[in-house]
């Protein structure tokens, strides 16, 4: 149905064949009805994952590897497109990914932008792509979430439905830092301009942080136990 997914659509030899668009690209470009077919030319292609000694791109295929592949055996592109057609869970890791390495490296804004659209309309959730995020992103439910391009986010960054990371002002100059190992519970907001959160820090669900949160603890908004039950007149 995908064709060769073994083969290497990316090769010098595969680009400068006359149907390379029509037997390599077409496969790879179907797998999500959401995103047009033009999304990736055979050009966007060659600028996008023939790019040598780019940080970003290093960034980008660490986060493949760990969120698309799954896996520890070395990044291959053939498997995490692979693997982005086969398990439909992985599709917004893939696609976020990508776009986000075409904005923050300059190579397509546009592009990026259209497909972080896409995205939020298909998924209901809002990240940013000036957001920086280390490699094993999670994400329980999507819906709801939203996450600036002020923040700067570690590693292993589990995260629940209806949360909030965001400024104070828009003009703010100040970023928020987040660590490595941080799980934020559902329906949390966290605002703020120079805001840090330490490694190994888990946010409890409906928590308001607007303040620094030291490394390996937990933290959580205290809420009230009581529950008034008011009966409706007959």
């Amino acid at each position: 149905m995908y064709g060769n997914i073994g083969a290497n659509p990316l090769s010098e030899e595969a680009i400068q064949s006359p149907n390379h668009e029509r037997s390599h690209l077409a496969p790879y470009t179907r797998f999500d009805n959401n995103f047009s077919q033009e999304a990736f030319t055979t050009k966007k292609l060659q600028i996008i994952f023939m790019k040598k000694h780019s940080e970003e791109l290093s960034h980008l295929k660490k986060c493949l590897q760990r969120e698309v592949m799954v896996s520890e055996k070395p990044f291959s592109w053939s498997k995490t497109i692979h693997k982005a057609i086969k398990c439909p869970d992985r599709r917004f890791y893939f696609w976020w990914r990508i776009a986000n390495y075409l904005y923050r490296d300059g190579v397509a804004k546009k592009l990026a932008i259209r497909i972080n659209r896409n995205l939020r309309n298909k998924y209901g959730l809002d990240i940013k792509l000036g957001a920086v995020i280390g490699e094993g992103l999670s994400i329980s439910h999507y819906v709801g979430i939203v996450i600036a391009d002020c923040c700067t986010i570690g590693k292993n960054f589990y995260i629940k439905q209806n949360v909030t990371i965001g400024v104070k002002h828009n003009d703010q100059q100040g970023k928020i830092y987040i660590g490595d190992n941080v799980n934020i519970g559902a329906n949390s907001c966290i605002i703020g301009n120079n805001l840090y959160i330490g490694d190994n820090v888990t946010v409890g669900a409906m928590s308001f942080i607007n303040k620094h949160i030291p490394v390996n603890c937990t933290v959580y908004t205290p809420k009230s136990e009581n529950i008034e039950i008011v009966k409706k007149p007959e």
